[in-house]
């Protein structure tokens, strides 16, 4: 088991992120709200982007170990799907960045 004291976004507390796992099979815990309603927190997020600026723990060392356990997990590829999604939305802003520029011309010029 793996444990990381992460600061707050606000910088008046911190939360326990634990992350549980082997090889293949990775659970992740966050003490912020998001994370005791079981829903992603961007605490958790954030290790596994590999942004470790909020690690207060002085361990960041340690999350070679998830690194190790992350292939074949449902995690993996649960964080496949994001990342896809989040390129797919990125794709759909710039369409609608788009689309409003032209309705503007065509508000426009008629």
């Amino acid at each position: 088991m793996l444990k990381f004291e992460i600061s707050s976004s606000d910088g008046t507390g911190t939360y326990t992120v634990t992350i549980q796992g082997q090889p293949g099979s990775v659970k992740m815990f966050c003490t912020c709200a998001a994370g005791e309603k079981g829903t992603s927190c961007k605490h958790r997020l954030n290790l596994l982007d590999g942004d470790y600026s909020a690690i207060q723990s002085n361990n960041a060392d340690e999350l070679q170990v998830l690194s190790s356990w992350l292939p074949g997990s449902s995690l993996e590829r649960s964080i496949t799907v994001l990342q896809s999604a989040d390129k797919e939305l990125e794709k759909a802003k710039r369409q609608v960045t788009a689309a409003k520029k032209q309705l503007g011309l065509a508000m426009r010029n008629g």
